[in-house]
């Protein structure tokens, strides 16, 4: 009885042969390598962009670069980010309360589109 699995549709012996709802087979995998920032220990993670070039904490956005020949995400830029809030998050953007925060493969970056020139009106210029 050991691959057997329960749940709200019923029991299955058979792990992964099943025709009627899937089971997902998660193995650990060890990361390749670690980027070292100098955040401050009281900051705290907030979210990152889809495709991991951009995350934001709460006081800071990192900007990440990826170094054609070492193969591996760099540290490239990052801004203060003590007065947004986080909104949502894309593949390579992401969207706070004054601004709209995109990736970019060269310098600088990142492109940042305030969205508020005064806090009143709204702003659709670079």
């Amino acid at each position: 009885m050991i691959d057997l699995f329960n749940g709200s549709l019923g029991s299955l012996n058979n792990k992964g042969g099943s025709r009627i709802f899937s089971i997902p087979h998660t193995i650990n995998i060890g990361p390749d390598y670690e980027i070292y920032t100098q955040i401050d220990s009281q900051s705290t993670f907030v979210s990152c962009s889809l495709d991991g070039r951009l995350w934001v904490f709460s006081d800071k956005l990192l900007v990440l670069n990826f170094n054609n020949n070492t193969e591996k995400l760099e540290i490239a830029t990052s801004r203060n980010f003590n007065d947004e809030i986080f909104i949502a998050r894309g593949l390579d953007w992401i969207l706070t309360n004054k601004s709209f925060i995109q990736a970019l493969d060269d310098e600088p970056y990142f492109w940042e589109n305030k969205l508020f020139d005064d806090n009143t009106s709204l702003s659709f210029s670079s």
